[in-house]
């Protein structure tokens, strides 16, 4: 029941991120040591990163959202999920380090958001931030991904904080539908 109003809560918050931003817009929730995307939403770019559909899984350590979920996760249930499902390489630039993933997911903690380049897909990049609930748990990802080159420095700034305000309107709406 509680995934069933995550999605209905969070397809009005993705279409307005998909809008925004022009960019594929997600909702990703853990599911045991995976991350299984709830929901997407296609932006208005033509070119479409087809990683992660709605319904598909992906491992937690690759990829903006996964990865942020799993940097929330406490760090007894990170090593676990690190020893049980390894971390296989996705394309050149996935981490396979086990320290270069936790300083990583330390990072994301400080920082508040997860960005993913050519890890997943070359040439494709996304950026996620943390979906909390009433007790202040993170509950699930809202991200964004398109092409490497719509994430560059000069526009990232600007999409953090439309990702951040998005991940924060849809945990005020979860906390408002208690």
């Amino acid at each position: 029941m509680e995934k069933l109003n995550l999605r209905e809560e969070a397809v009005p918050v993705l279409k307005d991120l998909a809008d925004k931003t022009g960019e594929s817009a997600y909702l990703i929730i853990r599911d045991e040591d995976e991350a299984l995307c709830l929901e997407r939403i296609d932006g208005y770019h033509y070119v479409k990163i087809l990683a992660l559909k709605a319904g598909g899984w992906m491992p937690l350590h690759p990829g903006a959202g996964p990865r942020l979920l799993l940097a929330y996760l406490p760090e007894e249930e990170v090593e676990r999920v690190i020893k049980l499902k390894g971390l296989s390489a996705w394309t050149q630039r996935s981490i396979t380090d086990p320290a270069k993933i936790k300083r990583g997911l330390s990072r994301i903690r400080k920082e508040g958001y997860a960005l993913s380049m050519d890890d997943v897909v070359e040439g494709a990049a996304a950026l996620a931030c943390p979906v909390r609930n009433w007790n202040g748990d993170v509950i699930a990802a809202i991200s964004i991904s398109g092409i490497s080159n719509h994430f560059k420095k000069d526009k990232l700034h600007e999409l953090i904080e439309i990702v951040k305000n998005s991940a924060e309107e849809l945990s005020r709406r979860l906390k408002a539908s208690i």
